[in-house]
C-alpha cells in the first residue's frame, strides 16, 4: 500500500521591507514639507503607517496561502500609502488658503473615483480588445512630467515655498499610481469572474 505525502502549501512572503522603504521616504516628505511642523506631523504620519502595516499583516494572515492575490493586494497598499502621504503634504501646503476645501474635496474625490472605476481599469488589463487604451498611459505620463516641470518652475518664481511644484508633481505621480493600482484591490474571486466573462 503506497503512502501519499501531502505537498506543503506555499506561504506568501510578507514583504514588509519594501513597504517600509517606499512609505518611509514618502512619510518623511509628508512630515517635512511644507517646513515648520515636523514634530507634529511625524508622529501623525508614523501612526498612519503603523495602521497601514497592521492592515497588511491582517491581509497576510487572511491570504497567506494565496500568494498571488496577497502580492497583488500588497502592491495596491504600497501605491495607496504613497497617495495618502503625498496628499497630506498637499493639504498642508494649501491649509489656510481659500482653495483648501476645494483641494481637500479633490484629494478625497480622486481616491473615491479610482475605487469606483477599478473594474473598468481591470478590463483594460484583462480584455485584449481594450488593451489599445494602454497606449494612452505613456501619453499621460509625458503630460504629467511636463506639468510637473512647469509647476516646479512656476512655484520657484511665484511663491516663497520652492518645494511647492515638486510636491504637486509627486502628487500627480501618486494619482497615476492610485488609478493603476485600484484594480489590484478587487477581491480575487471577482477578478476571476471578470476574466471568465471576458474569455467567454
Amino acid at each position: 500500500m503506497q503512502s501519499t505525502t501531502q505537498k506543503p502549501r506555499e506561504i506568501a512572503e510578507k514583504r514588509i521591507g519594501l513597504i517600509l522603504l517606499v512609505h518611509g521616504i514618502c512619510l518623511l516628505v509628508s512630515a517635512s514639507y511644507p517646513e515648520g511642523a515636523f514634530r507634529i506631523w511625524f508622529p501623525i504620519t508614523t501612526g498612519l503607517e503603523a495602521l497601514l502595516l497592521l492592515n497588511l499583516l491582517r491581509l497576510w494572515r487572511k491570504y497567506k496561502y494565496q500568494p498571488k492575490y496577497y502580492y497583488t493586494i500588497h502592491i495596491y497598499w504600497l501605491l495607496a500609502g504613497m497617495y495618502f502621504f503625498i496628499s497630506i503634504s498637499i493639504l498642508r501646503m494649501f491649509y489656510g488658503a481659500q482653495a483648501f476645501w476645494m483641494v481637500l474635496l479633490m484629494v478625497i474625490g480622486v481616491f473615491v473615483y479610482a475605487q469606483y472605476k477599478r473594474e473598468n481599469m481591470l478590463m483594460v488589463f484583462v480584455n485584449p480588445a481594450e488593451r489599445k487604451r494602454l497606449v494612452r498611459l505613456s501619453f499621460f505620463i509625458k503630460i504629467m512630467i511636463l506639468v510637473g516641470i512647469l509647476l516646479m518652475a512656476y512655484s520657484r518664481v511665484k511663491y516663497s515655498n520652492p518645494n511647492g511644484g515638486a510636491l504637486i508633481f509627486m502628487y500627480l505621480i501618486s494619482v497615476f499610481g492610485i488609478f493603476v493600482g485600484a484594480p489590484l484591490s478587487i477581491p480575487g474571486e471577482r477578478i476571476e469572474e471578470i476574466k471568465k466573462r471576458v474569455n467567454q
